[in-house]
């Protein structure tokens, strides 16, 4: 007995170990400083809803698509977001999102330790989350939520589908708040069906492999029944959830919008969103690259110890890595479960060695990775994360409102959202956006399309700040890389005469459109006697 509460209390050290080894390693790969160009305006849309208590329902921050409805399928997320923002600002919403992901990668931990050592386990989870593609992903952004939901699902795809547990029905409302949370929703149905498919491909291949022929059809039906009665919960779950996320603020069109936006034929959407495109699989993602070929290789090798069903979640996921790089970090979230059986072998020589040496490996593992995260923690600051005073016209902001422009303003697409957060409580009329990072959502193809082609300085440029009537221009110093017909938007203005530059900061120049409107703010600025921000 002795010796077995030794064994007992041991292993629960190792798990603990481990553990704390996995949320450290997390919160070192994900407090990196990011640029948020989404978190303003979704700070904006909760404030709303702070102020005035109702869900916003119109696009009211924008001149060109202006009391145009939206589906705001991230509602609820950026009700939290502000609401967390209010408690202790910036700093709280990086703490959320580094907790949220390392509770992920724990939960995929605890799964995967059913059948490998601590040792395996932690490799593969710790392995995933510096091939997670965090340097681009881990902003605070709804998709969070679908992260945690995801690997929530695939615990219990392991756990509850397989006994059709009466638990799993303590999915229906966790299936609700995703669908209020983000549109990633749709990845718990699709995973069931997954799973249901699966089961009946087993019964099949088990009746073909005893009867050496092809099924009748009669046999196929029974196989086909049979699995649905034996997985009923998991059925009735999936029908109950997927009528409960019509109830929402936005009704049928928040629930449908996964499938609006998949079959869209906006094309210029899906080529130029930066998180739809596909990844660059021999330059940026090269690690991601040779981490699936590996995966694959391993799995091809060891493929008889994956159930069909992980084998089919396997090339769902990996097509969809493939497909846009933002599922790059759902690929790497399922991924433990391979690697773990990949380097399973490894544990006939971990278990040859003695037991204090492998909590000795772990508890080193541990405290280099928790030296790190704390290293990394003290420097924690939420304004310095965000590189609002590298990426974002902080001081341009702070230039307009010193001074009170007026007039229609453009700016590049990713600094919509912050013009929103800075500059719309003050003056609501006066400082509405082109577009923010509600493209899909908040504005249509051509408005998106426009805006870029200002921000690239196409020939085009003049024509679309006519047509929107544009009196002030923040054009970006970060855009000056791309050129058209060999010319950047900040060159194409300095030499327009229709176009003076008011000032210079670290991120932009901000031109104002040279008419009669404007002379006496542009005689102010020769002479020096605007009012300035102070540079720091």
């Amino acid at each position: 007995m002795e010796n077995e509460y030794k064994i007992v209390s041991k292993d629960k050290l190792i798990n603990i170990f481990a553990i704390i080894a996995i949320i450290s390693a997390t919160f070192f790969a994900t407090t990196i400083a990011l640029p948020a160009p989404d978190l303003w305006w979704q700070l904006s849309v909760g404030r709303y809803f702070h102020e005035t208590g109702k869900i916003l329902q119109e696009n009211i921050f924008s001149y060109t698509s202006f009391n145009t409805p939206v589906i705001d399928h991230e509602w609820l997320a950026e009700i939290l977001f502000y609401k967390l923002y209010l408690l202790s600002g910036l700093d709280l919403l990086y703490l959320l999102k580094s907790s949220i992901l390392s509770v992920i990668f724990s939960l995929l931990y605890i799964l995967i330790r059913k059948k490998y050592s601590p040792i395996i386990c932690s490799a593969s989870c710790i392995l995933a989350i510096f091939t997670a593609n965090f340097q681009l992903f881990s902003d605070v952004r709804p998709y969070l939520f679908t992260y945690l939901f995801f690997a929530i699902t695939i615990l219990s795809s392991e756990i509850l589908f397989e006994k059709d547990s009466k638990y799993i029905f303590c999915l229906i409302p966790i299936v609700w708040l995703w669908a209020n949370l983000h549109a990633g929703y749709m990845l718990f149905f699709a995973i069931a069906l997954i799973y249901l498919f699966a089961k009946i491909l087993e019964e099949e291949y088990s009746n073909f492999k005893l009867k050496a022929k092809l099924l009748s059809i009669n046999k196929q039906k029974d196989i086909f029944i049979k699995t649905i009665l034996e997985h009923k919960n998991l059925i009735i779950t999936s029908i109950i959830s997927f009528g409960l996320i019509f109830i929402n603020p936005f009704g049928a069109k928040l629930a449908l919008y996964p499938f609006s936006f998949s079959f869209s034929n906006d094309q210029f959407f899906k080529e130029h969103l930066t998180d739809w495109s596909v990844p660059d699989f021999l330059g940026q993602n090269l690690t991601f690259t040779i981490y699936l070929i590996l995966i694959w290789i391993g799995i091809l090798i060891y493929r008889k110890r994956l159930s069909i069903f992980n084998f089919l979640m396997l090339i769902a996921f990996s097509y969809l890595a493939c497909s846009a790089v933002r599922h790059i970090t759902l690929f790497a979230i399922l991924s433990p479960i391979y690697t773990s059986i990949i380097i399973s072998d490894l544990d006939k020589i971990i278990n040859k060695i003695k037991d204090n040496y492998n909590v000795i490996a772990i508890f080193l593992t541990m405290i280099i990775f928790l030296f790190l995260a704390s290293f990394r923690a003290s420097n924690l600051n939420g304004e310095k994360m965000t590189l609002e005073t590298e990426l974002f016209p902080k001081y341009g902001v702070e230039f307009i409102k010193a001074n009170k422009f007026k007039g229609n303003i453009s700016h590049p697409y990713g600094w919509g959202g912050y013009l929103i957060w800075k500059l719309y409580p003050a003056n609501p009329k006066e400082y509405r956006v082109f577009i923010d990072g509600r493209a899909t959502v908040a504005y249509n193809e051509d408005i998106y399309r426009k805006a870029l082609m200002i921000d690239f300085g196409s020939k085009y440029y003049e024509q679309y700040l006519n047509e929107y009537n544009v009196n002030l221009v923040l054009c970006s110093k970060y855009f000056s890389k791309y050129r058209t017909d060999g010319k950047n938007l900040c060159e194409r203005l300095f030499e327009n005469q229709n176009w003076y530059c008011l000032i210079e900061t670290p991120t932009e120049f901000i031109f104002i459109r040279n008419n009669k409107e404007n002379k006496e703010i542009i005689e102010k600025s020769k002479k020096g006697l605007l009012e300035y921000p102070e540079l720091r």
